[in-house]
């Protein structure tokens, strides 16, 4: 685009759209910081944000097959042990890359169209507020605008220049695509056919066929390791992630919305164990990983063979979806978002339905002028949407034929303004209403989407606020959420958790209640009233509460340890343990119920069994594990605190050494355990005693005091107290202790004797 004035004027301008565009992320980077999302990461963000931190911290091939396409994690990895964990540095550096993509878009104008067509292209890309919008995201898709035109620039010139290694760098960003996004390789055998049906009158076919491997080599390339590590590391073959199965489950059941991926029991809440639990109950056999996904995929096609018109149309229902204006995201709306935290994007009058309309226009209008693979192109975009629909349709999901639609788009521009220009006014006015009418089609929110967006949008915002303690604004959110429907899924739930946490237990209650009423397939929001009930002492209602979530999902993995702690307290820690196992949390997949597991054992006085599972886990791979919707611990009754659960697996593991008389052993468990979590008054009594077998009489002292500062009432710990001041010569403060312990409990036996042996 040098050489010519005219070509050298609309460098200019696309110089000019770069800056501008510059310009509009700074400020929008700076609006959206004081955002709660903008470090209070949510759903896909938090679980790329996890797994990066855990490669940078050396955990870099990681357990098991990938489950998402790992490219993204990698890339924040990367980043993170380069310069920290820099959340605003990614965000600069993605919208660097948002800018690196709008001049390749415009180069890839210029060979398809023209300068003029460039320069608009330039300045759509540039200001065109939803890419701008997720360059700021925490997400991979915004780096996939960019790929895309890499790929379609590269064949263009590839083909067009005789450049075949130009081919081999568009295979390799194929494959960099798939690894981050895999949906592109289903428009693959498009691109093939495209380079082997180019110019087929003027070039043999050997050439063409060879174009096309040079392709599929830089393909592999890229893939072939990610499948190498699966199988090496997880022991399956698994061509990049095994996500897909469910997935496409999601967008192909009988309650599927075709814009979520919900699946019932367990709604948007769902985790990796979960649905790999309920694959392997309904076959009856352990699964790989891609077992797993293979079972999803079998069920989504039964769906289509068992309803086959059900599942067209909503394929069709997904399909349209795609291509009309409102930007439907799985956590919040962005107009919602960039009304709040971004108002330099309201500014701009460009939205995703005037691409579609105005892009479909200019690429039906300009095509027949012929113009470098304009027409695979077109199939490309089109083969990409159909693919995506095959699942369900957010709208990041669309990002990857953005550059596409913006090139129509700006050749339907400069159409328009050719046509009118040249005074033909029939030809300009047909065009115009056509246009027009397009434009107010795919702008009609079909489907309710709007709606839905706001009350997802409010949720999501409760959810990160009550995450942050936030309580009395995460109540305001919930509330609005169920302004725009009242029977939002979840938003009663949330409400409750804050009355809750809040100490408005019966609140909470009524909240939870709510919930059961309008949505009793909430098997969650069932066990945190379960919760409410077992606080009030209705044992027996909490206890047959949980009997029913626990019939509709045996692996319900709050109603699980819930249920057996029932059974503990009654007691029947042998029962306990046996419900506990319905999901075979023995192997350690669930942290929680491992912890609870060793606990039981412990009560049964299996030892060796108890302490196994208690370093099983400490040492689990699991614990934190990114599969999980980081949504759900917003809507839990109890925020996890992984760092007493540690605590309390240290803790026991010290109980266990002090009955082998291990006592070295106990001591340095138990002073981990009260580092973890320095309330724990049993660790730190417990740990008074091993100190005092130990001849550390201070240590004693110091650790025995803690314990009875925390609770001054337990007769047990004022007897070790009393102990340990005996064995110090204290025999004045010993009986002291001794007698409060009385007055406490006038018949605590070891008191009395310990009493009648001192002076």
């Amino acid at each position: 685009m040098t050489g010519s004035p005219e070509k050298q004027s609309y460098s200019f301008w696309i110089i000019g759209a770069l800056l501008a565009g510059g310009i509009i992320r700074a400020i929008y980077l700076w609006q959206s910081s004081a955002s709660p999302f903008f470090d209070g990461l949510i759903s896909d963000a938090a679980h790329f944000d996890q797994w990066g931190r855990a490669i940078a911290a050396g955990d870099v091939y990681g357990s098991g097959p990938y489950f998402r396409a790992p490219f993204y994690a990698y890339f924040l990895g990367l980043l993170y042990r380069l310069f920290g964990h820099e959340l605003i540095l990614v965000r600069v550096l993605q919208h660097v890359i948002g800018l690196a993509g709008v001049w390749i878009t415009a180069r890839l104008a210029a060979r398809l169209w023209d300068g003029r067509v460039a320069a608009m292209t330039a300045w759509i890309m540039a200001l065109y507020p939803t890419t701008v919008f997720f360059e700021g995201e925490i997400l991979s898709d915004s780096i996939l605008v960019a790929l895309s035109s890499v790929i379609l620039l590269t064949i263009v010139c590839g083909l067009h220049d005789h450049r075949r290694w130009l081919l081999f760098v568009g295979g390799l960003t194929v494959g960099l695509f798939a690894i981050t996004r895999p949906t592109i390789l289903a428009t693959v055998p498009i691109l093939l056919a495209w380079m082997v049906w180019d110019r087929r009158r003027e070039r043999p076919s050997g050439h063409r066929i060879r174009n096309a491997l040079v392709y599929l080599v830089g393909i592999v390339l890229l893939i072939a390791p990610v499948t190498l590590r699966n199988l090496i590391v997880g022991d399956d073959f698994v061509l990049i992630a095994t996500q897909g199965g469910v997935n496409f489950y999601a967008g192909n059941n009988a309650d599927a919305d075709g814009v979520s991926v919900s699946i019932a029991p367990w709604g948007n809440q769902w985790a990796t164990e979960d649905v790999q639990r309920a694959a392997e109950q309904a076959r009856g056999r352990a699964l790989t990983a891609s077992g797993v996904s293979g079972y999803w995929t079998s069920r989504a096609l039964e769906y289509w063979t068992e309803s086959p018109l059900d599942a067209f149309l909503l394929y069709v229902r997904k399909f349209a979806i795609f291509w009309q204006n409102t930007e439907f995201e799985n956590t919040r709306d962005i107009d919602w978002s960039t009304a709040r935290w971004g108002q330099v994007l309201r500014w701009i009058p460009l939205s995703y339905g005037l691409l579609v309309a105005v892009g479909l226009y200019g690429w039906i209008r300009r095509n027949s002028s012929g113009g470098e693979g304009r027409f695979w192109i077109a199939v490309w975009a089109v083969s990409y949407a159909m693919a995506v629909s095959a699942f369900f349709v957010v709208a990041r999901f669309r990002l990857p034929i953005v550059g596409v639609l913006a090139i129509g788009c700006a050749a339907g521009v400069v159409s328009l303004w050719k046509t009118a220009s040249t005074r033909h006014w029939r030809s300009f006015s047909r065009d115009a209403v056509a246009v027009t009418l397009l434009c107010v089609l795919v702008h009609i929110d079909w489907f309710g989407l709007s709606r839905h967006s706001q009350a997802r949008s409010y949720f999501t915002l409760g959810n990160t606020l009550a995450r942050s303690s936030a309580h009395a604004a995460a109540l305001a959110a919930y509330d609005s959420a169920l302004v725009h429907d009242h029977a939002y899924r979840g938003a009663w739930q949330g409400r409750g958790v804050v009355f809750y946490r809040l100490g408005l237990h019966d609140s909470a209650a009524s909240s939870f209640e709510r919930e059961m009423q309008l949505h009793p397939g909430n098997l969650g929001n069932r066990v945190n009233l379960a919760q409410t009930w077992i606080d009030r002492g209705e044992f027996d209602a909490a206890s047959s509460l949980l009997s029913g979530v626990l019939a509709e999902n045996p692996s319900q993995r709050e109603a699980l340890p819930m249920s057996a702690r029932l059974l503990r307290r009654s007691g029947r820690s042998r029962q306990a343990l046996s419900v506990l196992r319905m999901a075979g949390a023995s192997g350690g997949s669930d942290p929680e119920q491992t912890l609870l597991e060793g606990v039981l054992l412990l009560d049964l006085g299996e030892l060796d069994d108890a302490a196994s599972r208690f370093r099983t886990y400490l040492t689990g791979s699991q614990r934190g594990s990114p599969g999980i919707d980081q949504e759900l611990a917003a809507t839990r009754l109890i925020a996890d605190d992984p760092s007493k659960d540690v605590a309390l697996a240290h803790y026991n593991l010290g109980v266990i050494a002090g009955y082998r008389n291990q006592w070295e052993d106990a001591a340095q468990h138990l002073a981990t355990a009260v580092t973890g979590d320095s309330a724990l008054s049993a660790a730190w009594s417990n740990l008074a005693t091993a100190h005092l077998t130990l001849g550390r009489a201070e240590e004693a002292l110091s650790a025995a005091a803690t314990a009875v500062k925390l609770e001054p009432e337990n007769t047990t710990y004022l007897y070790t107290l009393a102990l340990v001041q005996g064995s110090r010569g204290d025999s004045s403060g010993s009986i002291e202790t001794l007698r409060r312990t009385l007055a406490i409990d006038s018949t605590f036996a070891p008191a009395r004797a310990l009493l009648r042996q001192l002076p």
